[in-house]
């Protein structure tokens, strides 16, 4: 039954502790859905404004009682009926203050009881959930439910001196296109790191050093590859040295395939910390275009500008920061990697208008993730 009284101003005149309740019936009738590609997280608002336009062609604006998020839809409360395929543009609060308008769609309209029916909204482009909620992958804590793993491809660098966990991970990632490389040390990783990984799986406890300060070595280098950290311990001052050190993400012993695919997923697969994409970037030349000879050549300059990059930043040298991000954006597109000359382009645009690197830091990052990305294709060659 709506709450009476101070009832905040939605349609369904139900406080947040109301809608809390509310979620908790309608997830019991859920029961064992199937896996969703993306988590549902609790997302409980009592005033969500949302733009409708009606089928007939009037627009409403109104507010409404949300119930979840995800970074594919939200979950609201309504009063009535509203027909799928309904458009609307939904503005989520951000923590800080102010809002994100998002345009979304309704995918279906469910009655539940009384006055109150459960309308589930579709993005048309995914947001980042970590923008509006405290999802951290530093708690385990990752926006993607299930991850086909044919979906993952790229390269791996695995550190850790545990036979059986190579072997664990590697069978984990069987039916995935990722190439895993391994090694033991702290010394041997950061020999390899320089190459063109696309993530680091790194033990927290190996026989030269501990992961997290083998992280801050990497970092240091200039290594921007995102870090996911493994270890047995979940004390609180390892999170918060892993924290200290940049990883980007720790998924806490016995691994799972689920988790462990999660937790690539995030980095390859969605806008985390490290960059878009989903795994390797091929250039969209045909092979009989004349420049099409050229692209090998370029992908090894992407790799000398990532590390570049990666110094500039670590010397907070706007100058070759700036110089850098044009050259990039100047030269990949004619090659074929149209997306990379976009990052390059939106880097430049926030280090101008911030006039930080530090500010900037997360474009920039994304934008070195996107050069070591780039590979010649070779449809003959499928990874190990």
């Amino acid at each position: 039954k709506p709450s009476a009284g101070n009832a905040p101003a939605n349609t369904v005149r139900l406080r947040e502790s109301d809608v809390a309740a509310l979620n908790k019936e309608l997830d019991a009738q859920a029961g064992g859905e199937f896996k969703r590609r993306t988590v549902r997280w609790d997302f409980v608002k009592g005033s969500l404004r949302i733009e409708m336009r009606q089928p007939g062609g009037a627009t409403t604006n109104l507010r409404y009682a949300a119930r979840n998020l995800s970074s594919d839809g939200v979950g609201i409360l309504h009063s009535a009926y509203v027909h799928a395929g309904t458009t609307c543009v939904v503005f989520l609060p951000q923590p800080r203050g102010g809002e994100i308008a998002v345009d979304a769609v309704v995918m279906r309209c469910k009655h539940f009881k009384g006055l109150i029916h459960e309308v589930g909204l579709k993005f048309k482009t995914p947001v980042n959930v970590r923008d509006f909620l405290d999802v951290d992958p530093m708690e385990g804590r990752f926006t993607l439910e299930f991850v086909d793993p044919a979906r993952l491809s790229g390269s791996l660098l695995h550190v850790d001196d545990s036979p059986m966990d190579r072997r664990l991970v590697r069978h984990y990632l069987k039916d995935t296109g990722m190439n895993i490389v391994s090694v033991e040390t702290g010394a041997e990783t950061m020999a390899r790191a320089k190459e063109s990984f696309d993530i680091i799986l790194l033990d927290n406890d190996l026989p030269d050093t501990a992961g997290t300060a083998l992280a801050d070595q990497l970092r240091n280098a200039g290594v921007q590859t995102p870090i996911i950290m493994v270890t047995a311990d979940t004390r609180a001052c390892v999170k918060d040295h892993a924290r200290g050190a940049r990883v980007n993400a720790i998924v806490t012993k016995p691994i799972t395939a689920d988790k462990l695919t999660q937790a690539i997923g995030e980095f390859l697969l969605l806008d985390g910390s490290s960059g878009e994409g989903s795994g390797a970037l091929y250039s969209t030349l045909k092979p009989d275009d004349p420049t099409s000879k050229f692209v090998p050549e370029f992908i090894e300059e992407l790799k000398a500008f990532s590390q570049k990059l990666s110094k500039a930043i670590a010397a907070d040298s706007m100058p070759d920061v700036r110089r850098l991000c044009f050259q990039i954006k100047g030269a990949a597109p004619a090659l074929g990697f149209k997306p990379i000359g976009d990052c390059a382009d939106a880097a430049m645009i926030s280090v101008d208008a911030t006039g930080s690197i530090q500010e900037s830091i997360k474009p920039l990052r994304q934008l070195i993730s996107q050069c070591l990305r780039a590979r010649v294709r070779d449809d003959s060659k499928k990874a190990a």
